[in-house]
């Protein structure tokens, strides 16, 4: 059999780091909002999230200029 060991790069690392602290310090503002509130954000994200990964497959799109 075969065996295939798999390991982070540093920058695996940094993301995974990043990450890890945007849950923490996302978990600590979660804690001051009401049921209904955390429950929008969660339909929020998860709508982004919906948005972002079907979009996976397109060209990226150049961002909106604010008009000033």
């Amino acid at each position: 059999r075969r065996v295939v060991n798999i390991r982070l790069t540093e920058k695996g690392k940094d993301v995974l780091a990043i990450k890890q602290e945007m849950a923490k310090e996302l978990a600590e503002i979660a804690r001051i909002w009401s049921s209904d509130e955390r429950s929008i954000m969660m339909r929020s994200l998860e709508r982004l999230y919906g948005e972002l990964k079907s979009d996976q497959s397109k060209a990226p799109v150049e961002p909106a200029t604010e008009a000033m």
